[in-house]
């Protein structure tokens, strides 16, 4: 395979590549959290707003994730919705496997141990979004060796994780509600999250530069035997 038609493979995978099509706020920046883990001491309902610039196709969602040092988060359920706790549900599952990566280790006020905070990740079945406003609401949160739920009462509240919040939001509209009230951002940090995903490209457009790409590969290769008759 000759260089241009790499090319042009090259340039149709990008074309599909995972973007950040939402980000507001750094792992890094995570100052506190709320709780996520159902009914244990502290958790809450938590849902927050983001907006789709584009027709979309959604991938992969990645969060802060906080919790004792020593666990490392296992699970969680996850719901998009175009009202918080209400509306029409998008797209909605229970993610068993999260990607962890650790970022660093905080201290809060209140709190008498040390906290990890995980950049957690997980991919979606890909679905499709158009341009708008959703609502992503995280629940039901697990680390290892613990499970809770809305429905279990949970006593225990050393293994639960929480949904990392940082001081300074990159996206002064961005609303959070809590258990139904709404509060916007100003007024309380909001729950870091990246949604990933590509800008939904018409059939007719997707394949352009493969397509180009194949045709510029077989007039270079057959270039020196096309003739004109004397």
């Amino acid at each position: 395979m000759n260089k241009l038609l790499l090319l042009s493979v090259f340039l149709f995978k990008s074309a599909f590549a995972d973007q950040i099509l939402f980000h507001n706020g750094n792992v890094s920046d995570t100052i506190n959290a709320r709780g996520i883990s159902g009914q244990v001491p502290g958790s809450q309902q938590v849902a927050e707003q983001f907006n789709i610039s584009n027709n979309s196709i959604i991938t992969g969602i990645e969060f802060s994730d906080v919790l004792d040092v020593g666990h490392n988060p296992t699970s969680v359920d996850f719901i998009i919705s175009t009202e918080p706790f209400s509306g029409t549900i998008v797209d909605s599952g229970s993610v068993s496997a999260l990607e962890n990566t650790l970022v660093n280790t905080i201290n809060v006020a209140g709190h008498t141990s040390s906290l990890d905070v995980f950049s957690s990740y997980f991919s979606l079945q890909s679905f499709s979004l158009s341009a708008g406003a959703y609502w992503l609401e995280l629940l039901n949160g697990a680390a290892d060796n613990y499970s809770c739920s809305y429905t279990t009462s949970c006593a225990d509240s050393s293994h639960f994780i929480n949904w990392g919040v940082f001081s300074n939001s990159t996206v002064s509209t961005s609303q959070l509600a809590i258990a139904g009230v709404y509060q916007l951002s100003d007024n309380l940090p909001p729950s870091q999250f990246t949604i990933y995903g590509n800008v939904a490209v018409p059939l007719a457009n997707s394949g352009i530069f493969f397509l180009a790409g194949l045709l510029i590969s077989f007039f270079a290769k057959f270039k020196n035997q096309i003739f004109v008759p004397a």
